[in-house]
Order: structure tokens, then C-alpha cells, then sequence
């Protein structure tokens, strides 16, 4: 039987704002050149951070997408981790099964699996949505609940997740709707205390998890639900 035949706890969880502090990263790195005339002479904090990232900075998409590729090269790879979520991460059980789902584009596959490794080697498999950020002006609206239907049909998954972990309200939202062929996400956590998902955090029925360690201590009582030992 293979490891992901085995009874575990399998969890798919996002990257950026939840594995490392990208959020803190991608603004302290748009201070640098944005348009302060136009957006204020205070510069952005996080609580100017969205997704939609030319609306964010005041650019057109075509500017954006430059803008984007530059941080991609120069300043991806140095996001920090998380490191009080590292050591949540490396002291979980073996049948917990753990792979990244994240919305970067495809082109960032090459540095995204690099710093996974680095930072998070429990972490085998990275699998990205299917989010086309260059010519999509809606791109920021996708979510990752097809993505995942889509890759359990091509095999990427071998089944549908125990549970989702991702700092979104939209992601979380619609990862609560999934259904697929009658089966559900039994855990949808919306993780972290960010402006963004402020409101989402006293939404009726969404768990809301803000730090590491209750992230931590939620797994092992998910796995605890499914029968599965913390041996």
C-alpha cells in the first residue's frame, strides 16, 4: 500500500500569507516605486493588500504584469517563512499528508517548489490553480475549488482533501460549496488575522484559525475525528 493509500489526514495547504509572510514582502517592495501622488504620500500597508494587484498599485494590467515579473526574479525567492509555522509543520505526524495549493501563475513553479523545499520539506508536492494572471483582468476572482476538482481528475490528487487551509475569504467560501459527487471538505480553515479577511472571520460556519499553534492543535483533533493516531 502506498503512503497515500494509508489512512492520514490529508491537507492541502496555501503558500503565500499562510506559509511565509508574502503579503508583508509584496508591500514593503511596492513602496519602493508606486505612484505616491496618486496613491498617497504614506505609501501602502497591509490593509491596501489585495490580489488584484494593478488595482492595488493604481497600473494597468499590462504594467502590472511587468511589475509582477520583476518581484517573481528579484524578490520570490527571499519571502520569508513563517517560522513559528515551520516548526508546526515539521512536527506533524507522518499520516499527515501535506501538499501546497497555491494561485501563483505556472511561471512561477520553478522558484515557488525551490523555496517549498527549503523552507518546508514536509511539503512533496506543489500544485498550482489554473489562475491565467497575465491576460485575466477577472484573475483575482478565481478560485481554487475548480482547481481542485481539476486536479483530482488528472490524478494529482488521490482524493478530495480532509481539509483546505488558506488565508481567503473567496477561496474558503467556495471550498465550503464544493461537492464533488456528494463528498465534501470536512475542514475549510480560513487562516490567519489579516485585514482582508476580516469580515470572514465571524462568518457563520467558516473556521477561523489566526496563529500556528491553533492551526497545530486543530489538525490533531481533525485527525483524532478520523480515528488516526498522533504517534
Amino acid at each position: 500500500m502506498s503512503i497515500e493509500t494509508q489512512p492520514a489526514l490529508h491537507v492541502l495547504c496555501d503558500l503565500d500569507n499562510v506559509l511565509g509572510h508574502s503579503a508583508l514582502k509584496i508591500v514593503g517592495w511596492s513602496n519602493s516605486w508606486i505612484d505616491r501622488k496618486k496613491l498617497g504620500p504614506g505609501g501602502l500597508s497591509l490593509t491596501d493588500y489585495q490580489e488584484n494587484f494593478p488595482a492595488m498599485w493604481g497600473v494597468t494590467l499590462e504594467e502590472g504584469n511587468e511589475r509582477w515579473g520583476e518581484f517573481c526574479a528579484e524578490h520570490m525567492p527571499h519571502i520569508p517563512p513563517d517560522e513559528i509555522m515551520q516548526g508546526v509543520i515539521a512536527g506533524l505526524p507522518q499520516n499527515v499528508l501535506l501538499k501546497v495549493l497555491t494561485s501563483r501563475a505556472a511561471h512561477t513553479q520553478e522558484v515557488t517548489r525551490a523555496w517549498v523545499r527549503q523552507h518546508y520539506p514536509r511539503f512533496p508536492d506543489v500544485l498550482h490553480t489554473l489562475t491565467d494572471w497575465t491576460n485575466d483582468p477577472k484573475a483575482h476572482l478565481r478560485t481554487k475549488a475548480d482547481a481542485i476538482v481539476h486536479h483530482l481528475r488528472s490524478g494529482n490528487l488521490p482524493c478530495l482533501p480532509d481539509m483546505i487551509v488558506d488565508d481567503e475569504p473567496k477561496h474558503v467560501i467556495a471550498c465550503q460549496d464544493l461537492d464533488v459527487d456528494g463528498a465534501k471538505i470536512d475542514h475549510v480553515v480560513l487562516y490567519g488575522d489579516y485585514p482582508w479577511n476580516k469580515e470572514a472571520q465571524s462568518a457563520l460556519g467558516v473556521t477561523w484559525l489566526p496563529t500556528p499553534l491553533l492551526l497545530e492543535e486543530y489538525m490533531y483533533e481533525a485527525m483524532a475525528r478520523k480515528g488516526l493516531s498522533a504517534a
